[in-house]
């Protein structure tokens, strides 16, 4: 047990950290893995902005989407570090490491043996990567900043007859500004912890203690969202960002799932099952062991039900329910009861049969090779090749799917029109949007155009009148100026 503990102790535990984050990463993070040759879907997209941002190109004004600057920001990093893929993968493999680290910390709050911890360890990045959909996205890299704040919480509520308003609140701050400046909808923890402590201080009238925390958790928040607002607000692009980001994001949850029609509520339903976990477990757990975990539990796991009941079923989203499964979980192995446990694990049932694509692509459809095909962006590199060099500052992307911008990374280049993907459904969600592609396409005449065989907006099709058709698949068109 002595040997146990020293090897999990120091540079030794967070070895294994890293080389399991690198075979994790390997060989789920499926959009930046060398090992594989798909770029992914959103991951296509952040890569895009991150690299147009890296050239000079400014985010939400030359290149459209609807996520926050620090996750461009990471992308252009990462495209810094090293071309392609390879700068994102180091960077993410670094991310996984901490998160594996903090989860480890976050068990030892409710166990004490190593092999329990290291499978709650284990359900933690199994139930999280299958949620991930090939990796890259808001929710891997948001998911460092909620465990750092998760944890300091969970430790400060397992004294709560000692409970003081630390410097941790700072903290909180710093990571709710980060997050919600990468997705909005992925602080439900940090609005979890606001509302658990202010409860707390509030049952024991502690109203200095409250506004001191209120102060310092502002003050952190201000730190880390200012210098991005005083970025675009010097670059004259304060108001596109908040638009991309908040505004359009409200018109999106509205109406995108009726939109594409994959919102599904008895679907929802059963990717929910696990929340049950940690709703009845850290009521029990708190009531034998006197502490005040299901303070910021329980209005995690409540909130995020409440904000995705009616919410397109995408199983990313339900990466973020994984923390508070995974406290769930360790509170299960503190009670050793068999019959409790397995009544859990079948609630994780649903879950592994909408992720069951994601073990499936692994081999059958997406096989692994030792060398990464560089310019293999999901078939885009073929239309890229048929376009001359000094031609490729020009070329339209209308109405494809959100892989296809992986055509700007084979180009490198940035699009002439920001709406790209999606065009006619983005101009659905933002009605001021169409008026602008509308304006576009009356004014300007790109070199080239690449649509898909689907797309049938009326106002380009007049335009591909004056085109000629230069090659097409069962999928795209390209065209060129005549």
């Amino acid at each position: 047990m002595k040997r146990d503990v020293i090897l999990f102790e120091g540079r030794w535990r967070w070895l294994l950290w890293l080389v399991s984050a690198l075979v994790l990463c390997g060989f789920m993070s499926r959009s930046v893995s060398p090992l594989f040759c798909s770029d992914g879907w959103d991951s296509a997209v952040y890569r895009m902005v991150g690299e147009c941002w890296l050239r000079g190109s400014l985010p939400y004004v030359d290149v459209f989407d609807n996520k926050g600057p620090y996750l461009y920001f990471i992308q252009a990093v990462g495209a810094w570090l090293g071309g392609g893929r390879w700068g994102i993968f180091l960077l993410l493999v670094i991310n996984y490491t901490v998160i594996l680290e903090l989860t480890w910390r976050i068990t030892g709050l409710i166990l004490n043996k190593i092999g329990a911890r290291l499978l709650v360890v284990a359900g933690f990045m199994l139930h999280f990567l299958l949620m991930l959909e090939q990796g890259n996205i808001t929710e891997d890299w948001s998911m460092a900043l909620i465990l750092l704040a998760l944890w300091m919480a969970m430790r400060r509520l397992a004294a709560p007859d000692n409970l003081q308003v630390g410097r941790e609140v700072y903290v909180y701050g710093l990571c709710f500004g980060v997050v919600t400046l990468m997705r909005p909808t992925n602080s439900i923890v940090f609005a979890a912890i606001v509302l658990g402590f202010s409860g707390l201080l509030l049952y024991r009238k502690q109203f200095k203690a409250l506004g001191i925390a209120a102060l310092r958790f502002i003050a952190g928040a201000v730190a880390t969202i200012a210098p991005m607002a005083m970025y675009f607000y010097c670059h004259d692009a304060l108001d596109e960002a908040f638009y991309c980001i908040f505004t359009y994001n409200i018109r999106y949850t509205q109406i995108w799932s009726e939109l594409t029609g994959t919102c599904y509520f008895f679907c929802n339903c059963l990717l929910m099952l696990p929340a049950i976990i940690p709703l009845a477990c850290s009521l029990f757990y708190d009531r034998k062991n006197h502490t005040r975990f299901a303070m910021v539990i329980i209005p995690a796991t409540i909130l995020f039900c409440l904000i995705h009941l009616n919410q397109a079923t995408y199983s990313h989203y339900y990466a973020l329910l994984t923390p508070m499964v995974a406290v769930g979980g360790a509170m299960i192995l503190h009670f050793r009861k068999p019959f409790l446990t397995a009544a859990c694990a079948v609630l994780f049932l649903p879950t592994c049969y909408f992720a069951r694509g994601e073990v499936m692509c692994l081999w059958k459809h997406c096989p692994p090779t030792l060398q990464y095909i560089n310019g293999s962006y999901c078939g885009m590199a073929h239309w890229a090749e048929l376009i001359p060099p000094h031609e490729r500052h020009d070329v339209m992307l209308f109405d494809g799917p959100v892989g296809s911008c992986t055509l700007y990374l084979s180009l490198k280049s940035t699009p002439p029109m920001r709406f790209t993907y999606l065009t006619t459904n983005v101009m659905v969600v933002g009605p001021t949007i169409r008026t602008e592609v509308d304006d576009f396409l009356r004014r300007h005449d790109p070199l080239w155009i690449l649509t898909t065989t689907e797309s049938n907006y009326p106002l380009m099709q007049q335009k591909l009148e004056r085109y000629t058709l230069v090659a097409d698949d069962s999928r795209y068109r390209l065209y060129r100026r005549r």
